[in-house]
């Protein structure tokens, strides 16, 4: 029987525009997540949805408008057409909690205008509800940033990164920096 929550995945600066949505089902060794954005101002059970499956066969459902924060899914779904979304979409090098997480920056930002692509240096500015989201450990991080180049998100991709440099790293000597380097090689 599938279960639903609501994490709470927008900051009260944020616009209301509704609450996420998860109904999880496990078939066999599978997993399969539903993510929605409940709002009074459009249908989202009319909204169409991409299956994005982790490197650990956990299946994430996603509004097309969230999944299209991806660069790369974007693509993807422009070239296979909207109307050939029934296959899941493998992600194979994207663990299920890190891919979880991104979904819900996607979500909390879907409706913020798209980074530049123009190939300029500008970073992106990193907001409270941000700050709050990138308060996990390194190796999410990590994740989280290594995640964000793979799918084309410019946004993650800048905020992760920041967040490595200002929080993890910061007045951390060349050494530590050297093994901490290491050690992650070794994982």
């Amino acid at each position: 029987m599938p279960r639903t929550c609501s994490p709470s995945a927008r900051s009260s600066a944020a616009p209301q525009t509704g609450v996420i949505e998860a109904d999880i089902a496990q078939q066999g060794s599978i997993k399969h997540f539903v993510y929605k954005i409940a709002s009074n101002q459009e249908n989202s059970s009319e909204m169409p949805i991409l299956h994005l499956q982790s490197c650990d066969k956990v299946v994430f459902d996603v509004e097309l408008a969230i999944a299209k924060r991806s660069i790369m899914l974007k693509t993807m779904i422009e070239s296979l057409g909207e109307d050939e979304l029934d296959e899941v979409l493998p992600l194979p090098d994207i663990k299920s909690h890190i891919l979880e997480k991104v979904i819900e920056f996607a979500t909390h930002h879907k409706n913020d205008p798209m980074p530049k692509e123009d190939g300029t240096n500008e970073r992106t500015r990193m907001t409270e509800w941000d700050q709050k989201f990138l308060e996990v450990d390194i190796n999410t991080l990590f994740g989280l940033t290594l995640a964000a180049n793979y799918l084309d998100m410019k946004d993650l991709l800048d905020l992760s990164t920041q967040a490595i440099g200002l929080g993890y790293y910061a007045g951390k000597s060349p050494d530590v920096l050297r093994n901490h380097s290491e050690s992650m090689l070794l994982q």
